[in-house]
């Protein structure tokens, strides 16, 4: 299990509070800071979310300003559906 997940989960966290969570984690992918960006995509990927929104949120950081944070828009994206296996 993955480890933000687990130590929500750990805690009893209710699944009402764990989307308040994730929602917050995709209003930070668009931060002004890169490095805020970039640790909510990593968030979101950790916390194995499967939303709709989640997805597409992440998939908006493909063509982020910041490198570092489309290469982990595109490492989450391939550990959540692994359609990006074969895009160098």
């Amino acid at each position: 299990m993955k480890l933000l997940w687990s130590v929500f989960r750990e805690f009893g966290i209710p699944d009402d509070k764990m989307v308040e969570i994730q929602n917050r984690f995709i209003e930070l992918t668009y931060n002004l800071n890169p490095s805020v960006r970039q640790a909510a995509v990593w968030a979101l990927g950790e916390l194995n979310d499967h939303r709709k929104d989640a997805y597409l949120t992440v998939v908006r950081r493909l063509i982020d300003d910041d490198k570092d944070t489309r290469t982990e828009a595109k490492r989450v994206l391939k550990k959540l559906t692994g359609i990006l296996e074969t895009i160098q």
